[in-house]
């Protein structure tokens, strides 16, 4: 009894963390510093939203084999990105606004030259 009482309540947790917040993976279209807004396209469908006034924007150094690398913070901030970059950005929503938590900038992997 005790055990699906703890398992219910894990999944209520679990199904409210979901709801609370959003990734995405976009493209950056535009960045507005004074209003503190980023427009973004996903599916060919663009989207804007507020961003946190503390918001996290960084990349990935190169990590060791098999494990992530350091986070690098994106230098200039939100005025720091440019257009077309590939991003994925992490929302929460609080009072039917979503606002932009985080923004991890992707970084082009390089083709391997195939050896013949």
């Amino acid at each position: 009894m005790l055990s699906r009482i703890v398992g219910a309540l894990a999944l209520s947790v679990a199904v409210v963390g979901f709801a609370a917040g959003d990734e995405y993976r976009a493209k950056v279209k535009s960045t507005d510093t004074d209003k503190g807004t980023i427009t973004f396209t996903v599916d060919g469908k663009d989207t804007t939203l507020p961003v946190h006034k503390d918001v996290d924007i960084y990349s990935l150094g190169k990590g060791k084999k098999g494990k992530a690398g350091p986070k690098m913070a994106v230098e200039g901030n939100l005025s720091g990105l440019k257009a077309d970059q590939d991003v994925t950005l992490t929302t929460e929503k609080k009072d039917d606004k979503e606002t932009v938590l985080a923004i991890k900038v992707e970084t082009a992997k390089k083709k391997k030259k195939k050896t013949e």
